[in-house]
């Protein structure tokens, strides 16, 4: 709702090397995805606000000591 608040999605972190986030709508088209962990998910597609729903996520990351993440998981969209 552009409050400010919960208005984008992504990962936080420092001492971060290599990045990759993809979000994907549910069949699977991927519909976002960054290589900058300071670039986050805004809820929109191809300019357009995305219907509320259930979005998948893909984080994968290294950091400088060589330590890698991987997560997956649900994002839900609500507006109300």
């Amino acid at each position: 709702n552009e409050d400010g608040l919960n208005d984008s999605f992504g990962a936080l972190g420092y001492g971060v090397k290599d990045y990759y986030m993809g979000v994907f709508n549910k069949w699977g088209e991927l519909i976002f995805e960054s290589e900058d962990i300071n670039k986050q998910w805004n809820g929109t597609y191809q300019g357009q606000k995305v219907l509320p729903g259930t979005y998948i996520y893909s984080i994968s990351a290294s950091g400088n000591y060589e330590k890698e993440f991987h997560k997956e998981g649900s994002i839900s969209i609500i507006k109300i």
